[in-house]
Order: structure tokens, then sequence, then C-alpha cells
């Protein structure tokens, strides 16, 4: 309801769910009848600063006992202040069903009528064109809850990035995983010495590759004029060499190092929308052994470039703590929840005393490690 499709908002609070052609009922059917309250915390840095948001939002979508002119936005609220400031954060925007006030740059509220069914960040860019008259603070509040709720999403085809590899004469633009040509996002990467050093040494390691190398050439194309900057082409070379092996264009190898390259890629990609990457079966095409080092390393900078992966992996699993997974559950209405492992003690002195390992223990005994479980 932030910056998509106002149309797409109101089947949402229809009772649809958006699928890749079309809509469909919605299954989450515990929660048709009554409101739903969401909350999102995160940081953001600002002159220098560190600021803690909170933002709190309840929706009633259609259901058989609700009446059609209670479905829409009920509440919206955005909190904030300084991580070392005591008290209560400040209000910037908060919203009833029909009105929503919003501080301004002169210090005051200033209240304004809504659509229902219209989010306020949906709204304030056409009240407020270009945020003007709005605080600097809270421009930049709105900017980091775009990006916190506008995650990359990645599902990741080898045989599709190689077939997209050097296909794109422009910079990447933006990150769009259905035509990601993996040498125009390397070459972004180059132009910033430290997030390209980071990404071909950790390339390198977790794959125990002994070198690689990154070119661009720019050339006119035949027939074309030097002067004319429309026929510069731009050809673009990730070699890698194994140890002891010879240079070989990366769409040589094997799926599992165009995977893991594209991962890395994207992850350190300086223009990437969105705080939070999204990465579907992080497994396909990779050694378990190169698992584990992708694992650890996305733990390691976990703080700058949060992941949230989808897996069917036991190896995964293995390499992972307990408290670090969502379990995902298909109740009898189709409709998937994720719950949280209580049990985790229990859990940890299995593991502990070596009797099997975390992904084995789900493998073999799902239930009874769920058993103690709650809807997360």
């Amino acid at each position: 309801g932030f910056r998509g499709p106002q149309s797409l908002a109101r089947d949402l609070l229809g009772g649809l769910t958006p699928r890749l052609a079309g809509t469909s009922q919605c299954t989450l059917t515990a929660h048709r009848g009554g409101p739903m309250a969401f909350g999102l915390s995160f940081s953001i840095e600002i002159n220098g600063e560190r600021w803690q948001v909170d933002f709190d939002m309840k929706i009633q979508c259609q259901g058989d006992s609700v009446a059609s002119s209670s479905v829409g936005f009920l509440e919206e609220r955005l909190r904030a202040k300084p991580v070392n400031q005591t008290g209560v954060p400040k209000v910037f925007v908060e919203r009833g069903p029909t009105e929503f006030k919003v501080e301004t740059a002169t210090g005051n509220k200033k209240a304004h009528a809504i659509e229902q069914k219209a989010s306020v960040f949906a709204a304030l860019p056409a009240v407020y064109p270009e945020y003007k008259k709005l605080p600097d603070v809270l421009t930049l509040l709105i900017y980091g809850l775009y990006q916190a709720t506008n995650p990359a999403n990645l599902a990741i085809s080898p045989e599709q990035v190689r077939r997209m590899c050097g296909s794109s004469e422009e910079p990447v633009l933006g990150l769009k995983t259905e035509a990601l040509d993996l040498l125009s996002l390397i070459d972004d990467i180059h132009d910033d010495t430290q997030r390209y050093e980071l990404f071909k040494d950790t390339f390198l390691e977790i794959l125990d590759l002994e070198d690689a190398h990154f070119s661009a050439l720019e050339h006119t194309a035949e027939g074309g004029d030097v002067s004319e900057r429309e026929t510069v082409k731009r050809s673009r070379s990730f070699a890698v060499k194994q140890r002891g092996g010879r240079f070989a264009e990366i769409t040589e190898f094997s799926d599992g190092t165009l995977v893991l390259a594209t991962i890395l890629a994207v992850l350190v990609w300086q223009k990437r929308d969105g705080a939070l990457l999204c990465i579907e079966e992080i497994e396909n095409s990779l050694h378990p052994r190169a698992i584990a080092k992708l694992v650890e390393f996305l733990r390691e900078h976990s703080a700058r470039w949060p992941v949230l992966m989808t897996t069917h992996s036991p190896s995964l699993l293995n390499v992972v703590s307990p408290e670090e997974v969502r379990v995902a559950v298909v109740d009898q209405d189709g409709a998937a929840g994720f719950k949280l492992l209580t049990n985790q003690r229990a859990i940890g002195k299995i593991l502990n005393a070596g009797y099997a390992s975390f992904g084995d223990l789900l493998t073999s005994n799902f239930d009874d490690v769920l058993q103690k479980g709650k809807t997360s």
C-alpha cells in the first residue's frame, strides 16, 4: 500500500492475495473476521546519529461479517527517536480511518482527510510533493520505511544467469531477477574498490579459487563514429582461475560458481533497493562446504546486509542455530504459517550431545521438533 499500485492494495483489503497471474482468494481465514495489526522496528543513521524507528499499522480486510465501510486502514503510526535519547519517541505521522496528522517543517501537526483504503505513505507525496514543507528527518524516516518494506527478492536460475551474462550494454539501474546481467552488476561494483575487493575475496575463498579478474572495454560499433555516443558499446569480462589452472570466463564454470557470484554481487551492490535481501533456495547448485562458508559470511555481515533465506536443505540447517530458524507448516486450509521453536533448550541438549544434527533432526523427527512450537 506504500508505493505499489493502489488497485493492488484494494484487492488485498478485499480479501485477495496477489499471484503471478491475477489474484486468488486469501487463505488467511483466521484473520478474515477481525482487524490485523502489524509492527516493524528498524534503525537508521541520520546525520551521523543512529535513530530507532517504529511503524505500527492496523487494517481490516473484507470478510463475511465485516461491513464494507469498515474495510481499509484503521491505524498507521510512525515514531522515532535517537537511540541515545531517553523518553518516548516522537510521533511524526499518525492516522485514523479517515484522517491523518503529520508533523510539518514548522514543528506543528497538520491534519488531512484521507480515503480509508489508501495508506498515508501513498498519499503523502501527493499532499506534499517532493516532501516539501516536511522536516528533513521525516523525509529520511519515510525513505528508511520504504527501504525496510521493499526487500529485494532473489530467485536464481543458473541457466538464466549464464544466458544473460554480457547481454546488457547499459549500467544496471534496478534489481530485476528475471533479467539479471551478472557482468553488468559486477561492473557497477567494480567502481567501488572496497566493495569489489570484498566481493572478489569472498568469492575466491568460498570456492577455493586462485584468482579472478574483471575487465570492461568500450568500443565503437562497426560503421559508427567515435564522436556519436550512441554507437559506443561496452563489453565486460569476469575471468576466473582455478588453482594451478588457466583463466576462463565465469560462464564456463559450474552452476554453483554462477549462483555464488550472483548472490555475493547482489548482496554488496551499492544500488540495491531494500535493506533486506530475500533469497529463495540458497542451497541450489552449491556444495555443502560452500554453503557453510557462505552462511558464515552472511552472518558476519548481517548487521549491514540482512538476509532472509528459504531452504529445504538439511546441509544448510546444520550450519545455523535453531533460534535463527522459522519452520513453515501448512494447515488444513492450505495456508502456510511459521512456527518458532520454543523448545530450543531441549533441542540444544540433543545437538550438544551429538546424537543428531539440526538438519537431520528436522528431517527425521519433524513433528516432535515442532510439538512445543507456537505460531509466530
